[in-house]
């Protein structure tokens, strides 16, 4: 069942212009356009087979985002439902079909708020139950959907959305009436879960690193629960196991389906190959076709010469009939052996016509055929063109989750993330507890992303002897360094710089200046070559 889910998921993702089966009737759903700068209080409401808590959202649109605060007081997890289903999913749909995943509605204890962004104006807010949290569209498993703000129709529109997927195997059709008293921590069994997905989609073969990363902190997950109960310890190897099976999950998706491409486009080649291989024999036969139809023709000739000759013959010899009797019997019996054969060959040619007829229209078969492959090939050139278009899209969304964690510029060097002169106290390289968050944040991001580069260049402003301000970037570069990996990120992915009072954005001989130049940019990128220091 989970094999069929992910399947019908991965094609309606990578296959421009094709859908996956639809699971669920339209939904009606009601679209806010939210004002800028003014705070929204967005009612949220239960469908019936969600859990009977309450949820409240606030929005408020500033600069291009919006910014959904969601709570929620007395929450059942969503693995309550059984079966693949291991956490619930935020949505943001717009009036034309576009769902757009906001992230996980993460569910520890049954109160809590969590922020999400997104760059729509005008959307509606959905909630739905998932196997895991990256999915690309919404499963008919709708647990809470808004309705319009009080007293404020005129920003309100109604629409009927129907994208909603297949929703995964699972064991409950409602959780309203059910009770949560596991004394095995939620993070644990989210983690064993998604490890559980991830193996049945043989990640140990399409992302074997990852799904060894995953099964490991999974393990040490068991330890810890089996020990003292771990606490905070068990609470983040747990949390690092979702994230690294659902990252293993997704890369043996997006794999298998690549797999799944690559070989239909192989029976693809082979059989135009075959079509075409037909296709020069069919012009064999006809040129042999044509070739036996002119000897033919050059054989009647022939004999219709000698019938002629023949009949000359017998004039003449009836001229002296009275001398060549014996001999014009003779001529007579000749005569009608060659009408014999004439007859015969007439017989043939009409056969070997009949013959060049059918192969003429198997050959407009197969040039017909060929057209089809044709438009066949055009097919597969605009899929590759989706895919490029759809990494472009990735590598937006990167951007904006970048975004939501610090000031992001994208550049020739990859993606900059500014980090400003609030990580630290002054003259110290600690990192202040809001900048840990902030960071903790970026690493969040990072680990679902193994394959980027991040170099950490720490700088400061003209303060001071360059000495002192260089080890002091270094500092500052290294103790950033040290919080990304006690995250979770590869040591081999990070590098870490300390570049003093080179390169100032800003003009020193001011206080403005220099706190614009006491710095530490993250630079993020496909490549260690990508990000070097220019």
């Amino acid at each position: 069942m989970l094999v069929k889910y992910i399947t019908r998921a991965i094609v309606m993702v990578l296959v421009a212009g094709s859908v996956s089966p639809l699971a669920a009737a339209p939904v009606e759903l009601q679209s806010v356009a939210f004002p800028e700068k003014r705070a929204i209080d967005l009612p949220i409401v239960n469908r019936p087979a969600a859990p009977a808590a309450r949820i409240s959202a606030d929005v408020i649109h500033r600069q291009g985002q919006a910014k959904i605060e969601i709570g929620f007081v007395q929450m059942k997890p969503a693995i309550l439902f059984g079966g693949d289903i291991t956490c619930y999913v935020v949505w943001a749909i717009t009036r034309d079909g576009n769902a757009e995943n906001l992230g996980e509605l993460l569910t520890p204890k049954p109160n809590g708020k969590l922020t999400f962004y997104t760059g729509q104006k005008n959307f509606a807010v959905v909630i739905t139950a998932e196997s895991f949290n990256l999915v690309s569209r919404p499963s008919e498993l709708l647990m809470f959907r808004n309705v319009g703000p009080s007293g404020q129709s005129d920003l309100v529109s109604s629409f009927h959305f129907d994208g909603f997927v297949e929703a995964p195997e699972h064991h409950m059709d409602g959780i309203s009436h059910l009770k949560w008293d596991s004394d095995v921590p939620l993070e644990l069994l989210q983690a064993r879960k998604a490890f559980e997905l991830a193996t049945n989609v043989e990640a140990k073969t399409h992302a074997a690193q990852i799904y060894a990363e995953a099964g490991e902190a999974l393990s040490r997950s068991n330890t810890l629960a089996r020990g003292s109960g771990g606490g905070r310890e068990l609470l983040d190897a747990s949390r690092r196991a979702v994230a690294l099976s659902n990252e293993a999950l997704n890369i043996s998706m997006h794999r298998i389906e690549a797999i799944r491409v690559e070989e239909e486009l192989q029976r693809r080649r082979e059989e135009t190959a075959a079509l075409e291989s037909r296709a020069a024999e069919a012009e064999s036969a006809a040129v042999e076709a044509r070739r036996l139809t002119e000897q033919a023709h050059e054989e009647a000739r022939l004999a219709r010469a000698e019938r002629e000759r023949a009949a000359s013959e017998t004039a003449a010899l009836r001229s002296e009939k009275a001398t060549l009797e014996v001999a014009m019997v003779q001529m007579r019996d000749d005569k009608s052996h060659l009408q014999i054969e004439s007859a015969q060959l007439s017989r043939e040619k009409s056969a070997l016509e009949g013959e060049s007829a059918l192969l003429r229209q198997e050959k407009a078969q197969l040039e017909r055929e060929k057209e089809a492959l044709e438009i066949e090939k055009a097919a597969q050139q605009r899929l590759a063109e989706n895919l490029r278009q759809e990494k472009e899209e990735l590598a937006g969304r990167l951007q904006s989750a970048l975004g939501h964690v610090a000031d992001t510029t994208d550049t020739a060097r990859g993606f900059v993330v500014n980090l400003p002169d609030i990580l630290y106290d002054v003259n110290e390289a600690t990192l202040k507890p809001d900048a840990q968050l902030v960071l903790s944040k970026l690493a969040g991001i990072l680990l679902i992303l193994p394959s980027q580069h991040v170099l950490i260049e720490g700088y400061t402003d003209s303060t001071g002897s360059a000495e002192y301000n260089l080890d002091l970037s270094e500092r500052r570069a290294q103790a950033v360094k040290s919080l990304l990996v006690s995250q979770g990120l590869d040591r081999t992915r990070l590098e870490a710089l300390g570049l003093g009072m080179d390169r100032p954005v800003a003009d020193n001989s001011t206080n403005e200046g220099r706190k614009k130049n006491r710095r530490v940019e993250i630079v993020i990128s496909e490549s260690a070559q990508g990000v070097a220091s220019k």
